[in-house]
């Protein structure tokens, strides 16, 4: 079963990508087929995301004004790998400024932009945020820049950048910052993350 099913996919794929080769692409047709398989396998990055996967417990503190005492919460989170291991999937429950709040992440990495990609949605609002990172020499951090749009703030596409760090296997810390790439740039929301016993 498994053998017809990769057959199948190939011969698909095939169709693709003798159908849609950019113009002036010299690739022959098993060149192209390498590049699709390449840039659909589970590589390093991939299996490194697995560290995240679990129960968390989740201390969150936002800052509103920088100037002034983060407003503090507690949530939890389960992340989970998806679409056979290409992808970390999170699932957010807490609350935001007194209301039930639920979110959902995903984090990826693209073996043919060579880029990690993250994507939030929530209850909240009724946009995505996405953005697109590298990671650290020694991939315990990786940098995301993202926009999103805010109606606090009246503006489309505002900038922004989170930052995973991996502390240890039972610890990471998520950090989002505001006003990006300006003298105003600024920490505005952290969560420690906590594996549950």
């Amino acid at each position: 079963m498994k053998k017809f099913n990769l057959l199948v996919l190939a011969g698909v794929m095939s169709c693709f990508a003798v159908g849609f080769a950019a113009e002036g692409d010299t690739r022959t047709q098993e060149e192209i087929m390498k590049a699709c398989a390449d840039a659909g396998m589970v590589g390093p990055e991939h299996m490194a995301m697995a560290k995240y996967v679990g129960a968390w417990d989740c201390a969150v503190k936002m800052w509103m004004d920088p100037t002034q005492p983060p407003m503090e919460s507690k949530g939890s989170e389960v992340c989970e790998m998806a679409m056979g291991g290409r992808m970390c999937v999170g699932n957010f429950t807490g609350d935001m400024m007194g209301q039930p709040f639920h979110g959902q992440s995903q984090m990826g990495y693209s073996n043919f932009a060579k880029k990690y990609w993250s994507t939030w949605t929530d209850d909240m609002s009724t946009g995505m945020m996405y953005s697109e990172g590298t990671a650290s020499e020694d991939g315990k951090t990786i940098t995301f820049i993202g926009s999103y749009d805010d109606p606090m703030s009246n503006m489309m596409d505002k900038p922004w950048k989170q930052v995973i760090t991996l502390v240890d296997d039972d610890h990471h810390v998520f950090a989002a910052y505001e006003h990006v790439g300006t003298p105003k740039e600024f920490k505005m929301m952290e969560i420690t993350y906590t594996r549950k016993k």
